[in-house]
């Protein structure tokens, strides 16, 4: 079995349906790449895979469990039937407010960082809150922790230095652990916190010497550039040891030299063994460092297999037009 498996995801928001059906699989060590253009689901596939977005439907499984099983889709789909679509349908500001909400509850469930809202653009409806317990709720929320997540918009905290804004979501979820175990703090408790505390830092450390910023460890957003902010976000990412790195399009809001710098990590990291899914547009990147890519349009995987395979040999008209665009506009660039 693989070390990653997704069944048959189903999204819609409102009316609109966004993933239509995808299944997936990934080896341990493996980088995905899942390209497509813009509005084709790719942000909104990620997000269901870490729980950002809770599925309609889905099954997922990581080291041969099953992690999250939903199956909400017919109820979904008989209450979408009597929609009136003319009073589903949001103003602009009503988006960009659901999306500043989705964005500050995002935040506070991933140690801060910002969630990339480039599908709902095209997600002009509400959707339909998937039914699940609160016993749920909490399975999905440890589950999260499995699924390391890097933004496009780092969004650190610019009053915490570097080491801080790495260490605050670690230290929080171990406070979240004792609290449960000691509440009143007892003095071996004590101990054993400032002991984690004190590995947590050496660990941050670590990981800024490892995206090479070991020398940034007192620096504030501010005094960063925009690589280096983001390389921050990735060490930030790793610091919870996560079992699955997922990028929504990491250099995005980079330009080209600071990109390289980014890039250059994440191929480091597929050295180091990590299982990693970036949704991206950086198609070098996809055709050189992947092991695996997808192409995604209107919410079904349209092609899939080897980069040599995607890039080289693809058998879908939608790939071939997409792969042509893509070419044109780095030729014009």
């Amino acid at each position: 079995m693989a070390f990653f498996e997704v069944k048959d995801i189903y999204k819609n928001f409102g009316a609109n349906r966004v993933l239509k059906g995808i299944d997936l699989q990934l080896d341990e060590g493996q980088v995905l790449a899942i390209i497509g253009s813009s509005g084709s689901g790719k942000t909104t596939l990620l997000r269901c895979i870490n729980f950002l977005e809770i599925p309609d439907k889905a099954d997922i499984y990581l080291s041969g469990e099953n992690i999250f099983s939903v199956d909400n889709l017919d109820e979904i789909n008989k209450a979408l039937q009597d929609l009136d679509k003319s009073q589903t349908q949001i103003s602009a500001a009503d988006i960009a407010k659901e999306d500043s909400q989705a964005d500050l509850t995002n935040s506070k469930e991933n140690g801060s960082d910002i969630v990339d809202t480039t599908d709902k653009k095209q997600q002009k409806q509400k959707s339909k809150p998937v039914n699940i317990s609160k016993e749920k709720k909490k399975q999905i929320a440890e589950q999260r922790l499995k699924f390391g997540m890097v933004f496009q918009s780092f969004n650190l905290f610019p009053h915490y230095s570097v080491q801080k804004n790495l260490t605050l979501a670690a230290k929080l979820k171990y406070d979240k652990s004792i609290k449960s175990i000691d509440k009143y703090f007892s003095k071996t408790v004590r101990l054993a916190r400032k002991q984690a505390f004190k590995e947590i830092d050496e660990r941050a450390v670590a990981l800024l010497q490892r995206v090479g910023l070991g020398e940034k460890l007192k620096a504030y957003p501010c005094e960063l550039s925009g690589g280096q902010q983001q390389r921050v976000a990735i060490a930030r990412a790793l610091i919870l040891q996560p079992e699955i790195l997922c990028f929504d399009e990491p250099t995005s809001a980079l330009d080209p030299e600071l990109t390289r710098e980014v890039l250059k990590v994440i191929k480091d990291l597929k050295n180091d063994g990590h299982t990693m899914i970036v949704v991206t547009h950086e198609m070098e990147f996809a055709r050189k460092v992947a092991d695996k890519v997808i192409f995604m349009a209107d919410g079904v995987i349209e092609e899939q297999g080897s980069p040599e395979e995607v890039f080289g040999n693809p058998q879908s008209p939608k790939t071939k037009a997409f792969l042509q665009e893509s070419e044109k506009s780095i030729d014009e660039d």
